[in-house]
């Protein structure tokens, strides 16, 4: 079968993904998919599938289905591990890049498919010791961290905050360092001596917030984030989570928010205006995630605050 990159966006080049063409089959019903939304390191799509029987080649980048939904029988084979069993729902298959694989889904599924990047895994895996690693298969098992982060990467796909291409990235590394941790070889290397692992000082964190309230009115990529306080994006998670109690895309978000404040308070800007300038995607947008951080909808905060 010909592999496609129906999970991403034209133009994206070396980010790409390239899948294995699965969801072109009949009986597929997409969803939801991570196609436009400018994603890097991962894409994903939710779907429903009838039973299908089939065999793909090798693709670079790996993948991850999760099954959600209904228990079904799942047939399925590579790099010599066989499974034929019934699969629960939160159970997932793990198909590592550079294998083939052949599948036969026995009754009708719910599955969410995601692609993890090579690069993203090889990358995390250098930042933590491990060196050369190569994935191994799981075969319908259960892992109660990865079901987490596939459930938020499902949910992300429907909302349309501006931050959701950040998140997507957070939950990215997330992943792939589980990737790496739980389902390698590790043939190479160990985990780097604590005195190795980077911090996040005051003085990164002010020039991570100069980059942050120069760029609040466009789109926001972890890498860019984590380049402004001097760490990789492996990194710069995990120590803005540890340093500030949130994960980058909340950090930014939160942000958004004390700008549009100001905006509301000091002008006479409108609401529409105020969305678009802190990187809003649209002034229900902005409204929607003001009244979760505030209570207030943003006219009755500057109603509030100017009586």
């Amino acid at each position: 079968m010909t592999a496609n990159e129906v999970l991403v966006s034209p133009g994206e080049g070396s980010n790409a993904i390239v899948t294995h063409g699965i969801l072109l089959r009949p009986g597929i019903r997409v969803r939801a998919s991570s196609s436009g939304l400018g994603w890097r390191g991962i894409a994903a799509s939710v779907q429903s599938e009838l039973p299908f029987s089939g065999s793909y080649d090798a693709v670079s980048d790996h993948l991850v289905v999760l099954h959600v939904g209904r228990p079904a029988r799942v047939a399925g084979r590579t790099a010599g591990k066989l499974v034929d069993k019934m699969i629960p729902p939160g159970h997932f298959f793990l198909w590592p890049g550079g294998q083939s694989l052949n599948v036969e889904l026995r009754d009708p599924l719910e599955t969410v498919h995601l692609y993890v990047k090579r690069d993203l895994v090889d990358a995390i895996a250098r930042e933590f010791g491990f060196g050369k690693v190569e994935l191994e298969p799981s075969l319908g098992e259960i892992d109660t961290l990865i079901q987490a982060l596939v459930l938020e990467v499902r949910g992300t796909l429907c909302d349309p905050d501006s931050d959701t291409a950040l998140y997507a990235a957070s939950l990215a590394q997330a992943l792939g360092a589980r990737l790496a941790h739980a389902y390698s070889n590790r043939t190479s290397g160990r985990r780097a001596p604590r005195e190795t692992v980077p911090s996040l000082n005051r003085v990164q964190l002010d020039r991570v917030d100069d980059y942050i309230e120069a760029n609040l009115g466009s789109r926001i990529e972890l890498e860019s984030l984590a380049a402004a306080g001097g760490l990789s994006a492996a990194w710069f998670a995990r120590r803005l989570r540890t340093v500030t109690g949130l994960p980058p895309h909340q950090y930014v978000l939160r942000r958004r928010i004390e700008r549009a404040k100001h905006l509301l308070t000091r002008t006479d800007m409108p609401i529409a205006q105020v969305a678009f300038d802190c990187g809003f995607a649209h002034q229900e947008h902005l409204t929607r995630v003001f009244k979760r951080l505030t209570g207030l909808t943003p006219g009755a905060f500057r109603r509030a605050v100017r009586n």
